[in-house]
């Protein structure tokens, strides 16, 4: 026959009780690091080396398009097509990847030149009419040019079919 002393079981389970919600009210942070210092209190995961990388997930264009609902935020690193980093700007619902970095938008940079070939260019207007739109005076060479008081007559060009509309 078991005698179970039932002051001994109240304790046990009242101490079992404490333990789980002091667990329920910690925060889970991570800190990877050789210096032992804490996570830092925005971060859910805190990686600090002087000497090595992080390493994100390497992945071909296909496989990074086959991830199964990927979250906003997801970072991959694309290893074909056009490589570098890229993160989820849309939702798990309908990724949007994003690549970081030179070359990663619509102005695309080739040594220390700068172009954009995909479009018109506005300054001034954001519904650009022509390859370059600029609603304002513009200065090219140090000489000003533009429409003046907003009438092409009062502008003075030498050249052929320098004011032609």
């Amino acid at each position: 026959m078991i005698f179970i002393n039932t002051h001994f079981m109240k304790k046990l389970i009242l101490t079992l009780g404490v333990l789980i919600l002091l667990t329920l009210s910690i925060k889970s942070q991570v800190a990877i690091n050789t210096d032992g210092t804490s996570p830092d209190n925005s971060a859910m995961l805190d990686v600090k080396a002087t000497d090595k990388g992080f390493l994100v997930p390497r992945m071909t264009q296909d496989q990074k398009t086959a991830i199964s609902n990927p979250a906003t935020g997801l970072i991959i690193y694309q290893t074909d097509g056009s490589t570098g980093l890229y993160y989820n700007a849309g939702t798990a619902a309908v990724p949007d990847w994003i690549k970081v970095g030179s070359g990663s938008g619509q102005w695309t940079s080739n040594g220390s030149n700068l172009y954009y070939s995909a479009g018109n260019v506005g300054i001034g207007t954001n519904a650009p009419s022509a390859l370059l739109e600029v609603n304002g005076d513009a200065k090219f060479n140090g000489h000003t040019i533009g429409r003046g008081g907003g009438n092409i007559l009062n502008n003075t060009a030498t050249g052929v079919m320098l004011l032609i509309q």
